[in-house]
């Protein structure tokens, strides 16, 4: 099931649901080369974040065990593309 922003504390919201790509570019484009046959890559919660929620009633009668945030390949080429297209910008004008 997903998880609604709307029920996770304002606070731990950017935690939870976004992601950071602090990764190089070949590994980026590794990934997604990799994950050809699949659709998305999912990275887990923490541990202390899925515990936290635990406590709390997300969903009536249901008790969280796990969560991830789940990122599609075509998210990582589109970001791929964008920094394709301002290097080259960036090489045109110092040019």
């Amino acid at each position: 099931m997903s998880i609604p922003e709307a029920v996770i504390e304002k606070e731990l919201r950017d935690t939870l649901f976004k992601v950071d790509l602090m990764q190089p570019i070949g590994e980026l484009e590794q990934l997604i080369s990799k994950k050809a046959d699949a659709n998305s890559i999912t990275i887990p919660w923490s541990g202390d974040a899925v515990l936290y929620h635990q406590r709390k009633e997300l969903y009536q009668g249901y008790v969280l065990a796990s969560a991830e945030q789940v990122l599609t390949t075509t998210i990582i080429a589109g970001i791929l593309e964008v920094i394709r297209a301002r290097v080259l910008e960036f090489v045109l004008a110092i040019e």
